[in-house]
């Protein structure tokens, strides 16, 4: 699943808020993005990062999880390195 022009934008713009500080803002820009286009690692990985911020840990939890079960579908090295991700978040 490939997200669209417009998502690839909600979803770049969505990390800026994050780099700024912003989860609220980045949480409202991301749920701009299609829902069918919700699941998609790179939308579900910055969400993690915005439930992180917000000190949302059971949240946090919950799509780390999922990101775990859809690295079970993917190659090893790219689970690898989501898997990595997650326990830096969770770390800090």
């Amino acid at each position: 699943m490939n997200l669209t022009g417009e998502d690839q934008r909600h979803l770049r713009e969505a990390q800026g808020w994050l780099e700024l500080g912003d989860h609220i803002a980045a949480f409202e820009t991301l749920e701009q993005i299609e829902a069918l286009h919700r699941a998609h690692p790179d939308v579900l990985k910055i969400r993690y990062e915005i439930y992180a911020k917000a000190g949302k840990w059971e949240s946090a939890f919950e799509l780390a999880e999922v990101c775990l079960a859809l690295c079970r579908t993917t190659s090893r090295r790219s689970c690898g390195a989501r898997i990595q991700r997650v326990e830096c978040q969770a770390a800090a």
